[in-house]
């Protein structure tokens, strides 16, 4: 059986706010790639709803989940296809680093002038 392969260009830019996604982790942190997983904030998504949950989005080769940040738990409303048990891990490490990420979003919103939530 023969398989197209198709190519997509995915934009990692948001023409009003820059980066789409935003490592909350700095490119040399350890803490960046932890078994597997990307923790990311999507600024644009505050600029557009000022009073939006605080989150973040989790991103590695088994899927992918949101993460809302107060308190610290996965957002139940979307479906993800990571195990159970990582997922419970990669909670608790969302957990385990919550001051240095939320101090990282309040930066990250900052520069871009974005009202930066209670959390």
């Amino acid at each position: 059986m023969e398989e197209d392969i198709v190519l997509i260009s995915v934009p990692t830019v948001d023409m009003f706010s820059g980066p789409i996604f935003i490592s909350v982790f700095a490119k040399k942190d350890q803490r960046r790639n932890y078994k597997g997983y990307d923790f990311f904030l999507r600024p644009s998504e505050f600029s557009e709803d000022p009073n939006k949950e605080m989150h973040i989005h989790v991103l590695g080769e088994k899927g992918s989940m949101k993460v809302r940040l107060n308190p610290v738990e996965r957002d139940e409303s979307q479906p993800t296809d990571i195990p159970p048990p990582l997922e419970k891990k990669l909670v608790r490490f969302v957990a385990d680093n919550i001051i240095d990420i939320k101090q990282r979003i309040r930066e990250e919103l900052q520069k871009r002038n974005i009202k930066v939530p209670p959390f």
